[in-house]
């Protein structure tokens, strides 16, 4: 019996695959997608692998990372609420855009090193860049861009978009709380041109953008 049994608060009987993947949150066993998705491309795929929903109580978290970065069948996973914050301190890298961000949705193991990235930005910046038929590196160099939203998802997009953007680019950004709009211009001024837009100029700078982002519910 694999250790991590003892550390999950939902049952699991392990498969004879070759390697495994797993869902680390507070209830993922109670309709997480990622495990019917994933399956379903093992599957397909003709992958010896599985993906588990792992429960995990927030005092145990630490100790499942830990569990897990040393079983060897162990690959990789998803992070879900509450622990895209809390799992940082128990990683031994997280990676430059996560640490930005502030939030890590998928961990992978490297040389024996438990690895925390996150995805939503990354997804964000490869689909315009493949609708454009161009690359992540290339789709919005030196551009201009404005961002509508200072929340979890506007700061994974916003960290991402100003890397594409690069350090002759510029990005705008405009939200409610005036320090959260300041630390995301902050974060995102390691990549680009980055400052605050008052929604009473926003007339003044719409017409000079190249792309403009709504990562808030206005407008839905």
């Amino acid at each position: 019996m694999r250790r991590i049994t003892e550390l999950i608060e939902n049952e699991i009987k392990f498969s004879d695959h070759a390697s495994y993947c797993a869902i680390l949150g507070e209830s993922p066993s109670k309709g997480a997608r990622s495990p019917v998705l994933w399956n379903a491309c093992f599957k397909e795929l003709d992958i010896s692998s599985y993906f588990y929903p792992f429960d995990v109580n927030a005092d145990k978290l630490g100790k499942v990372v830990e569990s897990l970065k040393l079983d060897r069948q162990f690959v990789g996973g998803a992070i879900a609420v509450p622990y895209k914050d809390a799992i940082i301190p128990y990683l031994d890298i997280v990676e430059d855009e996560a640490k930005k961000i502030g939030a890590v949705n998928l961990i992978y193991k490297n040389d024996g090193k438990m690895v925390g990235s996150n995805t939503d930005g990354l997804g964000f910046v490869g689909s315009i860049a493949n609708l454009l038929n161009s690359t992540i590196e290339k789709f919005c160099e030196n551009k201009k861009a404005i961002m509508f939203g200072t929340g979890g998802a506007a700061k994974a997009c916003a960290v991402y978009l100003s890397k594409s953007l690069g350090q002759n680019g510029k990005i705008f950004i405009m939200g409610r709380s005036l320090n959260k709009v300041n630390d995301l211009v902050e974060k995102c001024s390691t990549y680009t041109q980055a400052s605050s837009v008052d929604i009473k100029n926003i007339a003044d700078v719409l017409p000079n953008v190249d792309f403009l982002v709504n990562a808030t519910s206005l407008g839905y």
